[in-house]
Parts: C-alpha cells; sequence; structure tokens
C-alpha cells in the first residue's frame, strides 16, 4: 500500500509552523540569584543603579585638586599636605581644599574637592606633606560614578538565557530574585515493537533504544527545560495514546521517535490526527527527515520525529529546537556558519538534504552512509544543510554548516546598541520578542557592516536630516535608518533653567545631579556646543552626582516636546540592513524612515 502523508509541507514551511504554533508559555516565577543561571528572563531588567555608586580610585596614591598641580615649574614638585587617608569600604573624612590632599586605596571613594588621583610610584612623602613627581588632569586616575554601567541601563533581556557571569552583575546590584519563565515541561517517548531498554539481555531481531536518551539529554542540557523521559512504548493503539494521554496532562510538550511515517503500522500521526486541532503538518521534504510530523493538543505541542537515530536527531535540532526554546520563553534561530566543501556530494532534487559531516580547519567533509547508521555521529560534529537546488556540488563549494547542540548562546544579536530605560518602552512596542543586547555604538556598527548584527540602535546628537551622515551610513551599504525617539537636556536650578557657562559660576557648595558623564560621551556626532557642555560637567566633577541624591542642580532628560531650555538634543536611531533582516518590516510599520541608501 503506498504511504500517503497528510499536510506534507517544505522544509522552511516547516520551520515556519513550528515558530507559529509555539507560542511562549505565559506562566513566570521567581528564583534566587544562585538558581538564575540557565534561565530565561521574563522581564526586561534594567539597572536600578549605577556601577560603581561613587566616583572612585583606580590607583593607590594620594586624591588632589589637579589644580594645584599646575604650579609644577621647571622640573620642580608640587608639594601638598596629607590630611588623611580613605581605605576601600570607608567614607572620606572631610573635603580636600587647595594645597592639600589625601592618601587614597584603589577602589575607595573619592574625598570631596578632589578630581584626580596620583599614582603612589609618583610620589615622596616627607611628614604632613607629600611632594608630587608627575602631574594628573582632571579625571586621571579615577572611575566616575556610573562609567561600568549606568542607571537605567538594559543589563537582561527578556527572552535572555541568563549566563554565569551576568548573575556577577546582578549581583553587583543588589538583585537577589529574578523573574524567570518557569520551566518547559517536556515528556519523551520511543516508540516500537523492535525496541529494548539499555541495560537489558540482547534479545536477537530488536535494538537498543537511542533516541529517547538522544532526545532527552540534548533537551536536559537547558536549564529552562524540564525534561522526562517516559520510557518505551510498543505499536498498540490503546497503550500509545493512553501514554500519550497521560504525559499530556503533566506536560506542555510530547516528542515521539518512531512510528511517524504513513504506513498501516504506524500509529503517532494516527493519534495527533484525533486531537483538536491536531496535525498540523505530516511529512516534510527533507533527505532523511521525510516522517516528520506536528501537532497541537490545544496549546500543548506533540512531536514525531523519525525512528532512525542520525535522522532524529537532525530534524530535532533544525525543525524543532528553535520553537522549543520559542516556547520555552528563549529567542533562538540557531548557528550556521558557511564554510567550504571539502568533498564533492551528490544532493537529492527538491528537498531539504541534511548530511552529517565533520568540520576541518578548513573544509567540512560530509560523514555519508545511511539514516539507521548510529556509529556516524562518533565521526561528526554537526551536519549540512543544503537545498536540492542541483543534483551535486563540487569541492570547495560554499556551504551551511550546523553543529551540534553545544554552545547555543553565541548567536546574532538581532538588536544591538544603546538601550536603556528611555527607549525600552518605544523597542518593546515594534519588536515584542526580539532579543536585545546593549553594545558600544562603535561596535554595533561594526557588527552590522560584518554581517553579525542585522540591527542596531544608536543614540546620536544633531538634526535629523544629518543623522545618515553622522552615523557614517555609505550609498553602498544598502542600509535603512528609522527614527524612534528625539530627547533633549536641560539644566534646572530651582526653578530656573541655566545656560553651559552659568554652571562654572555656581557657588562651590551646590551640589549637582545628573546622568552618568560617560553615558553623555557615548553619544555620536558631538557639536563644539555639547564638548562644552561636557567640558564644563567634567570641571565641576567634585559636586557632580549621579543617582538618587539630594541636589540643588538637576540635569533632566526630556522627552522632545518641550526643547526651549535644551543645552543638548539626541535621538535614538535604528539602522538594519536592506536585505536579509527578518525584523525590518516591523520597524518600518513602526518608526519613521529618515532616509534610505540605496
Amino acid at each position: 500500500m503506498k504511504s500517503v502523508y497528510r499536510n506534507l509541507v517544505s522544509f522552511q514551511k516547516a520551520i515556519e509552523l513550528v515558530n507559529e504554533m509555539m507560542s511562549p508559555v505565559a506562566a513566570w516565577e521567581k528564583v534566587s540569584l544562585s538558581q538564575a543561571s540557565g534561565r530565561i528572563s521574563y522581564i526586561d531588567v534594567v539597572s536600578r543603579m549605577s556601577i560603581p555608586p561613587f566616583n572612585r580610585s583606580t590607583m593607590d596614591g594620594y586624591a588632589v585638586r589637579a589644580e594645584d598641580l599646575l604650579i609644577q615649574t621647571g622640573g620642580k614638585p608640587a608639594r601638598l599636605r596629607v590630611t588623611g587617608s580613605v581605605s576601600i569600604g570607608e567614607i572620606p573624612n572631610g573635603r580636600i581644599n587647595s594645597g592639600e590632599c589625601m592618601r587614597i586605596s584603589t577602589g575607595a571613594i573619592l574625598p570631596e574637592g578632589s578630581d584626580a588621583v596620583v599614582r603612589i610610584e609618583d610620589t615622596r612623602e616627607d611628614g604632613s606633606f607629600v611632594s608630587i613627581l608627575e602631574g594628573v588632569g582632571t579625571g586621571e586616575n579615577i572611575a566616575e560614578s556610573g562609567s561600568d554601567s549606568a542607571e537605567g541601563s538594559l543589563i537582561i533581556s527578556r527572552g535572555h538565557v541568563v549566563q554565569p557571569h551576568e548573575v556577577a552583575v546582578l549581583a553587583s546590584l543588589g538583585i537577589s530574585e529574578l523573574q524567570v519563565f518557569r520551566k518547559l515541561k517536556i515528556s519523551v517517548i520511543s516508540t516500537g515493537n523492535e525496541l529494548i531498554p539499555a541495560g537489558s539481555p540482547y534479545t536477537p531481531g530488536k535494538v537498543y533504544d537511542s533516541n529517547s536518551h538522544m532526545v532527552f539529554s540534548t533537551l536536559s542540557a537547558f536549564n529552562f527545560l524540564d525534561t522526562k523521559n517516559e520510557g518505551l512504548v510498543p505499536d498498540d493503539w490503546n497503550r500509545l495514546h493512553t501514554a500519550i494521554k497521560s504525559s499530556l496532562e503533566g506536560s506542555d510538550m510530547v516528542i515521539l521517535s518512531g512510528g511517524s511515517s504513513a504506513g498501516e503500522a504506524d500509529l503517532v500521526y494516527r493519534i495527533i490526527g484525533n486531537m483538536e486541532p491536531g496535525i498540523i503538518f505530516h511529512g516534510v521534504l527533507a533527505k532523511p527527515g521525510l516522517p516528520t510530523v506536528f501537532g497541537m493538543n490545544g496549546s500543548k505541542a506533540v512531536i514525531g520525529l523519525p525512528g532512525f537515530p542520525v535522522s532524529a536527531a537532525m530534524i530535532l535540532r533544525s525543525i524543532f529546537l528553535p520553537g522549543i526554546i520559542r516556547m520555552a520563553g528563549g529567542n533562538y534561530h540557531g548557528e550556521m556558519l558557511t564554510t567550504s566543501l571539502g568533498a564533492r556530494l551528490n544532493l537529492e532534487i527538491g528537498k531539504q538534504n541534511l548530511i552529517p559531516a565533520r568540520l576541518g580547519s578548513s573544509a567540512v567533509y560530509p560523514v555519508t552512509g545511511l539514516s539507521g547508521s548510529i556509529s556516524r555521529f562518533l565521526e561528526t560534529t554537526g551536519y549540512l544543510s543544503l537545498p536540492g537546488t542541483s543534483k551535486f556540488l563540487e569541492e570547495g563549494s560554499k556551504v551551511n554548516y550546523i553543529p551540534w547542540p553545544g554552545n547555543f548562546w553565541q548567536q546574532n544579536m538581532q538588536l544591538i546598541g544603546t538601550i536603556d530605560s528611555l527607549n525600552i518602552t518605544a523597542i518593546r512596542d515594534a519588536l515584542p520578542e526580539t532579543l536585545l543586547s546593549y553594545g558600544e555604538p562603535e561596535t554595533a556598527l561594526s557588527m552590522l557592516r560584518y554581517n553579525d548584527a542585522s540591527n542596531v540602535i544608536l543614540r546620536v546628537s544633531g538634526q535629523e536630516s544629518d543623522i545618515p551622515q553622522i552615523i557614517g551610513i555609505q550609498n553602498e551599504e544598502k542600509m535603512v535608518a528609522f527614527l524612534v525617539a528625539g530627547y533633549h537636556i536641560a539644566v534646572k536650578y530651582g526653578d530656573n533653567y541655566l545656560k553651559i557657562d552659568e554652571l562654572d559660576k555656581l557657588p562651590e557648595s551646590v551640589k549637582i545631579l545628573g546622568p552618568p558623564l560617560k553615558s553623555l560621551d557615548r553619544i555620536m556626532g558631538k557639536s563644539q556646543e555639547e564638548k562644552n557642555f561636557l567640558s564644563s560637567l567634567r570641571r565641576n566633577l567634585t559636586r557632580y552626582y549621579t543617582g538618587n541624591s539630594q541636589a540643588d542642580v538637576k540635569i533632566e532628560i526630556g522627552n522632545g516636546d518641550d526643547g526651549s531650555h535644551s543645552v543638548m538634543s539626541f535621538h535614538d536611531v535604528i539602522v538594519s540592513r536592506e536585505t536579509g533582516n527578518n525584523i525590518l518590516e516591523q520597524l518600518q510599520k513602526k518608526f519613521t524612515q529618515i532616509r534610505k541608501r540605496a
């Protein structure tokens, strides 16, 4: 009898249907920081304080007023009176006045009145005085408050898998718990009368089950999945139906291997066909991988993998793993390397060809054999995924290579750049499930140009019409810029607004509250007026604070509605590639196109 597949689909269509149907679970839970590694963040975590939270010394030495060292002439060292010392973890006792200094340890709070640190090796102490042998400029050998991480900066993106080194950053911000997606519950079943469990005596005509262990081990590597191996079920309608029904009651998903083809004895697709909505696709135009079935029982997924282990492994990895991670709340599109083919390769026309392979230093080499040949796993590092558009590929042809699951998280960033509390609401409104990552502007642009990022967001000062020129978009780069939001900065002293030059005229006792200066430094395309503004703030460093400190003067960032008192304005701009960009259409619907480069 001829096998008939219900709803046979292309390889790419299968991937699209899985991603469409596997919506993220809505449930979440809080976990302690010690349990957060490997879990998927349910929220965008934004820094609630600046790191460091105070101006601190980066050297052992002496905290000084840089202007006091200007008296050095003819090689004669400046001589300052030592008024005390500051160790790490201590609050300075008193302030530094003209002609004075304090001993200071690395990491200690910079005393009020000082604006630089002289290295201890550049000094010579004599009683209660110290001679400064080498001068320093304002800001030298100190880390400004917020220079590491500014208050309001994006720390962890919703949908991001938290890594161990990121747990350290969360802890440094005083965060003890994290809101994460609950673990996705998955049951794994192997079907077939021919299977026997590993560890049991061998019986002629039987084979040891390997698929359930492969699937279970693949998924158990993820801390955001709760995977259970339900063992073996024979090709018996009642027993298999009962096993699937029971597993679905306690799981979000059931993954089966075997029994997914279209023969009389294949039961998996028949059981899924009785569900609601039932079969989404049955049969995929892939070699190997044709007997693949995917269905839904309400919001729960049921997957039927091919019975042959190599085929099952490649189909799980290619078609279903991105959807499983999406359903768990994550965002993963897989790793793929374009490299050279090390040997001539025959292909099947009209199907996606999945071919186990071994990656070398200069090429990738196919490992041929039947899909049931499980020992091929030992020779492979991954596999090739090639469309059947020709009968063969010659040695040296460029091919797409996919590694076996391992280090998943070095993926292309969908949106990288300046992402913080100012723009995150607008970004999430347009791109609710896009993986976000903070990045320096120059790095983000380089990643975009080298195709390691598909979109970048930049904070740019200047007129809207000048933005493409400021960013440096070239005609041949085929990029599009989108305006997200505009902002202005005003300086308010009580009920009055100040101009740039008025900051230097304020009494020394007046405290200034504003964003970390490094966050202003990052804005591209500075005019001379903007440089003067930053210079003025740095000249007033000894009384400049970030965070929630009480202050007389406040530097306010507005949304651009009222820029009449602005001393500096800037915009958030998304720059996207015109080709190969899966979120370009979403950006076009949400944001104003500034200028298109052909």
